[in-house]
């Protein structure tokens, strides 16, 4: 089969060879300035571009031989095709999701870093304005500082805790105490802040202030297992040594000095209270 392709490729380009070179032969005898040596080297070209097209056909003619020759490799050329194939397919028809996979992990990462970075850059600056704020050794100036300071979370609640002591340090006790009173009615603030601040606005003894709301605040942060009992129980004595109820006061004292939870610190206080409003402290 491969000896018959190549008699025929050969005769083929032989006579189409001659037809070509006898058009040629009369295209040169029509024109007006003959010129032979580029009839010449047109008939040569000729030549050797159709003895090229034969080495390529002939090499093709080779291969295919060998392929027809040896059934296993052309098994395995199908088949490789034949996978090739299906994973062009596959790829066209769900590489889309491959890419919204992807699409979707890279502008997740960048919308977190970039949620992270904004987050840090909010601290960094609120930090920066705090520090700022207490660097002034003003009272007012630093209340004034503190006020203008943008926060949210725990800070914004250690910004306001700080700006009511400001406020009360500069004399302001109406105003520390509207500042703490907010606070403590903030349900966006954690609730360890807000009790600071509910205890810290009925610690501020003022004119202007209710006293019976004051007590009675007092006395609901008092309550056995609130966090901040024992303080509470010790501000509910000084306003009954305010009030002249000395005995009250005693047996408040009294009771805080004996907890067994209570710091050392505030059973101390609560004894030279009892020594000074003339009692005598139980023996241990």
């Amino acid at each position: 089969m491969q000896v018959s392709n190549r008699i025929n490729l050969y005769a083929k380009l032989i006579s189409s060879f001659y037809v070509r070179l006898w058009i040629s032969a009369r295209e040169y005898s029509a024109l007006p300035h003959r010129n032979m040596s580029g009839y010449l080297s047109t008939s040569w070209q000729l030549l050797w571009l159709q003895g090229k097209y034969a080495l390529i056909y002939d090499k093709r003619l080779s291969n295919e031989d060998q392929s027809v020759s040896n059934p296993d490799s052309f098994i395995e050329e199908f088949t490789e095709e034949v996978r090739r194939d299906r994973l062009y397919g596959y790829m066209r028809k769900y590489g889309w999701i491959a890419v919204l996979v992807v699409v979707t992990i890279v502008g997740g990462s960048a919308w977190y870093e970039y949620n992270k970075a904004q987050s840090t850059a909010k601290a960094q600056a609120a930090g920066d304005a705090l520090f700022a704020a207490l660097s002034e050794n003003d009272p007012a100036a630093r209340a004034d500082a503190l006020a203008g300071v943008t926060a949210q979370g725990d800070v914004r609640a250690i910004t306001e805790l700080l700006n009511a002591a400001a406020q009360h340090g500069a004399g302001d006790l109406i105003a520390a105490h509207e500042i703490l009173t907010a606070l403590a009615e903030d349900q966006t603030i954690p609730e360890d802040y807000r009790t600071i601040a509910a205890l810290k606005a009925a610690m501020i003894d003022a004119p202007e202030i209710d006293q019976t709301a004051r007590r009675q605040m007092l006395e609901s942060m008092s309550n056995p297992g609130m966090p901040f009992s024992l303080l509470a129980l010790e501000q509910t004595a000084m306003m009954d040594v305010a009030a002249g109820e000395i005995d009250a006061a005693i047996a408040t004292f009294r009771a805080i000095a004996e907890d067994a939870s209570a710091t050392r610190g505030l059973r101390e206080r609560a004894q030279s209270m009892i020594v000074a409003l003339g009692a005598e402290l139980s023996e241990e």
